[in-house]
């Protein structure tokens, strides 16, 4: 069974929305970045909250095909940085043009974050926390 939705990052705002929809029955994926097999927080997390349905992303391919299609990944950041840009670049390397990458702002601004989505077929959405909020509500 793929999961409904998929987090990158698991800062504490991103690991709270992970407990509160797997501890209501949704299947979660989540990637961490950086990531390394010596240190793979994503793994970690999954195993100190066995009981709940969450799964680990080995790598970003991984982390994409654990996921059901039409994919919704969510990115967490609070700020534009250049690890942001790179795990678009790579999302969107692995994502087909029918699945969406909302890329969930939490900062004080709401930027028009990532110029970059008229590359791509893929959808780039940029929302605020609470638009996630009602996202994942409605969608889930």
């Amino acid at each position: 069974m793929r999961s409904q939705l998929g987090i990158v990052g698991l800062d504490d705002i991103s690991a709270n929305i992970a407990i509160n929809l797997a501890q209501v029955g949704v299947l979660v994926s989540l990637f961490h970045v950086p990531f390394s097999f010596e240190n793979n927080a994503a793994l970690d997390f999954v195993l100190e909250h066995k009981d709940l349905p969450l799964r680990a992303g080995e790598d970003y391919v991984d982390f994409v095909i654990s996921i059901e299609t039409p994919r919704r990944i969510f990115v967490h950041t609070e700020a534009v940085t250049a690890e942001i840009d790179h795990i678009l670049l790579t999302l969107q390397s692995i994502c087909t043009s029918q699945d969406r990458i909302f890329i969930v702002f939490s900062g004080e601004d709401h930027p028009f974050l990532w110029d970059k989505s008229a590359q791509s077929s893929i959808e780039l959405m940029t929302i605020s926390l609470d638009e996630f909020v009602m996202i994942t509500k409605r969608d889930l």
